[in-house]
Order: structure tokens, then sequence, then C-alpha cells
């Protein structure tokens, strides 16, 4: 089921990404949330399958941006 938020969102995505046992799939066009992605990576390194589906531009591809090998490099472990 979905739903929409409009308030704390973060915190509802959050929630959601916590509550992730076997497969995460995002697709966003920019992806830029340290701390929704630091999440991301604790769920991949518990054994959660993670799927990202992101732009190939400047934006996602910075080097201020979030360590996407990182969370490869989990996920093969």
């Amino acid at each position: 089921m979905s739903k929409a938020y409009f308030k704390n969102i973060q915190r509802e995505i959050k929630v959601l990404l916590n509550q992730a046992t076997s497969e995460i799939i995002l697709a966003v066009a920019w992806f830029t949330d340290n701390e929704l992605f630091e999440v991301i990576c604790s769920k991949a390194s518990q054994g959660v399958k993670v799927i990202i589906a992101i732009s190939d531009d400047e934006i996602n591809n910075s080097s201020s941006g979030e360590n996407y090998k990182q969370l490869k490099i989990i996920q093969n472990e």
C-alpha cells in the first residue's frame, strides 16, 4: 500500500527503510541524504538486498555525493 507523506518525510522514509528485512528498491532522480544512505548501508550489511536507480549526472556523481562504491562493496561481501 502506498501512502503520500507531506511532513517529516525523512523520518517516515527512515522508518520504512529500517523495517526492510529482505529488499530495498529505491528509484529517485537525485539521492543526496547522507543519513538515509547510512541507514541503507546498515541494512545492506545486515543482508538486505539494495537496488538503487538514480540519474547518472553531476549531482549523484560528485565527490561530495554518496559513496555508492561503498554500498556495492558491502553487498558483495
